[in-house]
């Protein structure tokens, strides 16, 4: 199994495997082959097994520390990100941890998603890369719930070792799709737009793997959070994704539609987890869904979606008073650059927008 997984997650076989999965083929009969789930079958029983890999996962040092998103701009959320300002993931150890090998898919991940893009192969192999995050994510939080399983089983058979709770799943869940993000994360919020194909790659893989934490309840606003780590990760996650929301840059249809609705779709998931993540930057995150309630297709619904959860989670927190009031900064600062009376028309065309207020 070590053997396996080494070779699985160097930095030769991982991008070969991310390129398999972004690939559908059809064998001589006509019938679909699906590369998606032989990839998914590899990476899951040779990096993720829960008998033979999932023991050093859980003992391992570096889910015991949470890794520390690069400062971003503290007042502003419309400033620019300087070149070069990120840094190196901040470890504060805790006691009980040690040096597993599997440590080494981060080591894998963080070399290949920092990769310069200069040539056409590199970045290729960080778009391969990133598209195997949420792979690697969903594998991680089924397998961390089955290995539960069998240590509870193991406990109830008087075979030894101790029972988990489910919070204590939760947070490893949590704390690995911290650290597997990390670098991706990194590269999208400080190179943003300079690669635009890279860059809805990485929205689309944040998006997808937001939804993994929440639809997995790898984060609840009722867990034990002391030093609110968790909370201020995510909260750096959404400062870093207002500055791609508001980065104006021109862009193809299709790539302005992948954008729109992998940042919608991220947002929504923060406001879900925990709204506190949006509260104080619900003016910006309402300017946003506004400009994408006018586009097409899927971004269209995804935006009208945001909207409408965004009203019915403040009714039922009985703060619709900072909606209204974010809505106001919203209109105000867009009646500036004249674009008030679209932004308006756009939210009151929104699916139940007024009757939701009203309830």
């Amino acid at each position: 199994p070590k053997r396996t997984f080494g070779t699985l997650c160097s930095v030769e076989v991982l991008p070969r495997l991310g390129r398999l999965n972004m690939i559908q083929s059809s064998d001589a009969d006509g019938s679909v082959m699906n590369a998606k789930r032989l990839v998914q079958g590899i990476l899951w029983d040779g990096l993720l097994h829960p008998v033979h890999h999932m023991d050093g996962f859980r003992t391992m040092t570096e889910l015991r520390n949470m890794p520390d998103l690069f400062q971003l701009r503290q007042d502003n959320t419309n400033a620019p990100l300087e070149d070069g300002k990120e840094n190196d993931v901040v470890d504060n150890p805790k006691s009980g941890g040690k040096t597993c090998y599997q440590a080494g898919l981060f080591t894998t991940l963080k070399t290949l998603l920092s990769l310069e893009t200069n040539a056409e192969s590199e970045g290729r192999n960080v778009i391969s890369t990133a598209t195997l995050l949420p792979v690697i994510t969903r594998g991680f939080f089924e397998r961390i719930r089955d290995h539960g399983k069998l240590m509870s089983k193991r406990v109830q058979d008087g075979s030894g070792g101790t029972a988990t709770t489910t919070e204590e799943d939760a947070k490893l869940q949590f704390r690995f799709w911290c650290h597997a993000v990390l670098p991706a994360l990194e590269r999208l919020f400080v190179k943003y737009g300079s690669k635009k194909d890279l860059d809805v790659s990485l929205l689309t893989m944040t998006s997808d793997t937001l939804e993994m934490v929440l639809e997995y309840d790898a984060y609840l606003p009722s867990y034990s959070d002391p030093e609110e780590e968790h909370l201020s990760y995510l909260e750096l996650v959404a400062k870093g994704l207002l500055l791609c929301a508001t980065n104006d840059r021109t862009e193809s249809t299709g790539a302005i539609l992948g954008r729109t609705e992998a940042l919608v779709t991220s947002f929504r998931s923060l406001l879900l987890l925990n709204h506190r993540v949006l509260h104080e930057r619900l003016s910006h995150v309402v300017a946003f869904a506004c400009s994408s309630l006018h586009q097409f297709n899927h971004a269209h619904s995804k935006a009208n979606s945001f909207v409408s959860s965004i009203v019915k989670t403040y009714r039922e927190l009985r703060q619709i008073g900072h909606f209204l009031a974010s809505t106001r900064e919203t209109f105000s600062t867009a009646n500036k650059t004249n674009h008030g009376t679209g932004s308006m028309h756009n939210l009151l065309s929104c699916r139940n927008i007024v009757e939701s207020m009203t309830l």
